[in-house]
């Protein structure tokens, strides 16, 4: 496990980011202004921030506060790294959308460092939404008898869809899953998968919102779009997985 540490930019750090991308996790701290290209084009003035370019290539840049990065590029990004007029300017180019970056111009390099470590094991969380996605597809009639699930993780440009299926009825149906208490944010993003999906397809489309519980405004929401929610038992579901038990019935896992 190395560890090499830099204060402000010089051609040896330079070199050293250069020679580590995707080989180490590397931490550039210092004031940096930044531009974005994606599904929208924004620009961020100087501040004081933190770049992150993990082994995998991707980038995150972080500000003083929270725990969402202001911007990011996704695993095996393009990177390219230069320094001009003692600026240093480093580009992430996604590879799974075209013409998509962002372009960090660092002003000032307070503080490099490059760490090779050691992976280290996944953390092992039962009862995730991927496994609650996972369940449900392995047992359709919980979210409906005679349903037929089509696809799972549908990219859109608003999100993935969890899950594309067939009512009994044959009505093309859109399933987003939650492992918490259904708020609006959840309502509206299931909207737009249906609005999306409707307009591609021709027809209407069907949507369901799976969870353990939804508040009072998004069930209201949920009702001007004639949208449906189903109430999982997520502690049922979570014992079944960590325990693997026989299949129980229907009104074990969803509740009136």
């Amino acid at each position: 496990m190395s560890l090499k540490t830099y204060q402000g930019l010089t051609a040896e750090s330079l070199r050293t980011i250069k020679e580590n991308i995707g080989k180490a996790m590397i931490t550039i701290y210092g004031i940096c202004s930044a531009k974005f290209e994606g599904s929208a084009a924004s620009l961020i003035g100087n501040g004081s921030r933190a770049l992150i370019i993990k082994k995998d290539k991707v980038v995150l840049l972080h500000g003083l506060e929270g725990m969402k990065p202001i911007n990011w590029q996704g695993k095996g990004s393009f990177i390219t790294i230069k320094a001009l007029n003692e600026k240093l300017i480093i580009r992430a180019e996604s590879r799974s959308k075209r013409g998509a970056f962002i372009e960090i111009t660092f002003q000032k390099v307070e503080n490099i460092t490059i760490y090779s470590g050691e992976k280290g094991e996944k953390i092992n969380l039962i009862g995730s939404e991927e496994h609650l996605v996972n369940f449900l597809i392995s047992h359709p009639d919980l979210i409906e008898p005679g349903f037929k699930v089509l696809t799972r993780e549908r990219e859109t440009e608003f999100g993935y869809i969890d899950i594309i299926g067939l009512d009994h009825k044959g009505h093309l149906t859109i399933i987003e899953v939650k492992r918490r208490t259904a708020g609006t944010k959840d309502i509206q993003q299931l909207r737009r998968y249906v609005e999306a999906l409707s307009e591609k397809k021709k027809m209407n489309v069907r949507g369901i919102i799976v969870a353990p519980a939804i508040g009072s405004k998004a069930q209201k929401f949920l009702n001007s779009f004639n949208f449906e929610f189903k109430k999982i038992n997520l502690d049922k579901i979570i014992y079944q997985l960590k325990n693997k038990k026989p299949t129980m019935s229907l009104d074990n896992y969803f509740e009136d």
